[in-house]
């Protein structure tokens, strides 16, 4: 199979894969628990950058065009919503994973997810703020306290899972020779 098919074929999986995980959902506020942050931390800290950042950047035009991919369901207003600075966060957090994941060091894995998921926060976090004008205690009450042990969770999963993976990605992704 040709490189191209490779990449269109893992960045369509990957996207299908954020999608699903924004359906697994448990609604406790103004914004959900989800899966969604747990498949965006395996596919930057698994892939090369070149299928990675494509997966998020599908999923969120999928979602920003209508399609009710986002746990609230779709179109422009998500985004430009309360929790619309959440999903912005997942491309700065898909860079930062793919430059930590780059090699095996575990420690360096759980630094980058840490990074990761303080970009997606801080993103969505100075949304929620603005958009619900909320006061910076409210904000974190709101937006980040419900989250961490539930975040806590999800990244561990992730890392060990693309830990376990990384090698048979890696190959896939190796240049093929003639």
């Amino acid at each position: 199979m040709n490189t191209s098919l490779k990449k269109i074929l893992f960045i369509s999986a990957s996207a299908a894969l954020i999608c699903a995980g924004a359906f697994i959902k448990i609604p406790i506020g103004v914004v959900p628990v989800s899966l969604q942050t747990m498949f965006v931390l395996a596919i930057g800290l698994l892939l090369p950058l070149s299928i990675s950042l494509p997966s998020v950047l599908t999923y969120l035009v999928l979602g920003i065009v209508g399609l009710p991919v986002f746990t609230g369901g779709g179109g422009i207003s998500i985004i430009t919503g309360p929790t619309g600075g959440y999903l912005i966060g997942l491309v700065p957090a898909v860079i930062i994973l793919y430059l930590f994941g780059r090699n095996k060091k575990i420690f360096l894995w759980i630094i980058g997810s840490l990074l990761a998921n303080s970009a997606i926060y801080i993103c969505g976090l100075l949304m929620l703020k603005n958009v619900l004008n909320l006061d910076f205690k409210s904000t974190l009450s709101v937006g980040l306290f419900p989250f961490i042990i539930g975040d806590i969770i999800k990244t561990a999963v992730a890392i060990t899972v693309s830990y376990k993976l990384k090698d048979k990605i890696n190959k896939i992704f190796k240049p093929e020779t003639a």
